[in-house]
């Protein structure tokens, strides 16, 4: 990632956290959309500093994660550019942590029609 793209995803992600603390403070769920061309590395990194840390204070019984293909980088709606590597990323950061805090228990439901 470039300089001001790093700068500008850290700023993105500061801000999302905030708001998933708060929602997290009331019981409620941490999704957020990610901006058009957030990529792999936008994805990783939004899990490494919102959602784990979030998890961390959390402790799930059980995850559950759901992930459409507008998030693809061939989908021409979406276009936030995830490759098939950045969703095998993201289903092994999930899996760790699934492993990790709630015996295994996952759920992963692909959404999108």
């Amino acid at each position: 990632m470039e300089d001001e793209e790093r700068k500008a995803v850290k700023e993105r992600v500061k801000e999302v956290k905030e708001s998933a603390l708060k929602s997290l403070a009331k019981g409620e769920k941490i999704g957020k959309r990610k901006s058009n061309g957030t990529g792999d590395n936008g994805y990783v990194y939004a899990l490494n500093e919102l959602v784990i840390p979030s998890i961390q204070k959390f402790g799930p019984d059980m995850f559950v994660l759901t992930i459409g293909l507008d998030s693809s980088a061939f989908d021409p709606n979406g276009r936030q550019c995830l490759t098939m590597e950045g969703y095998r990323k993201i289903g092994k950061i999930v899996h760790d942590l699934a492993k990790q805090h709630s015996d295994g228990r996952l759920v992963i439901v692909q959404e999108g029609g």
